[in-house]
């Protein structure tokens, strides 16, 4: 607290210690957040260490008043779009898919680059967040999402081609099943002859990153 009020020039209060300050004071979860972007946006000058955990940290209080006053300073210079992914993708790796969803579209309508890793890997994000809600919904991911399957990196295609089966398996859609059943086994045999030339030559850095292994996609 004393580097904090009394520094020259003075320390920048994290949210973590704002939240501990909320605590101390006995006072709700997400207290006086609607003051803290100064603290994380000061003369166009962005500090993404504090700006990326504050905005996490409102999704998951359902502090959307200070998300959406963020975002349109943020939206201001379209490559702060990277800010709004790196959030969407600690909030889906840790568990928050649903979220993750409003941060993934935001990539997704500002991003103009349609073969970008941050438009293709939200596309994908997205699809897999809105699994599990209804038939209706499954389906329509699936239809939005599979014009950009093939545009991902191969480690994403495989996961991504083995979700799109399984949506599809679950909606009794047999001919779409076997369509990316097809296009998993041409692609996991061609990633098996292309990690058995890597290992060979010793480009072991240069291996597969899979939710499973390789044998679960050709399988």
């Amino acid at each position: 607290m004393s580097e904090i009020l009394n520094s020259n020039p003075p320390r920048a209060i994290t949210i973590g210690q704002l939240d501990t300050l909320a605590k101390v004071f006995e006072k709700a979860p997400g207290w006086l957040y609607e003051l803290y972007p100064e603290e994380c946006i000061a003369e166009e000058k962005i500090s993404r260490p504090r700006l990326i955990p504050y905005l996490v940290r409102c999704a998951e209080l359902g502090r959307q008043d200070c998300i959406e006053a963020v975002v349109s300073r943020l939206l201001e210079n379209p490559k702060n779009v990277s800010i709004l992914f790196t959030v969407a993708e600690q909030l889906f790796q840790n568990g928050g898919k649903a979220m993750s969803v409003p941060f993934y579209q935001l990539v997704i309508e500002t991003e103009k680059d349609s073969h970008s890793d941050h438009f293709l890997i939200s596309q994908y994000r997205l699809f897999r967040a809105l699994q599990g809600t209804s038939p209706e919904d499954n389906w329509k991911a699936v239809i939005r999402f599979e014009p950009y399957r093939n545009r991902l990196s191969e480690n994403h295609q495989l996961d991504a081609l083995l979700h799109l089966a399984n949506a599809c398996y679950m909606l009794q859609k047999w001919k779409d099943v076997e369509k990316y059943a097809d296009e998993l086994r041409t692609l996991a045999i061609a990633v098996y002859q292309d990690q058995l030339r890597k290992k060979e030559s010793g480009k072991t850095d240069e291996m597969l990153h899979t939710e499973r292994h390789l044998v679960v996609y050709y399988g």
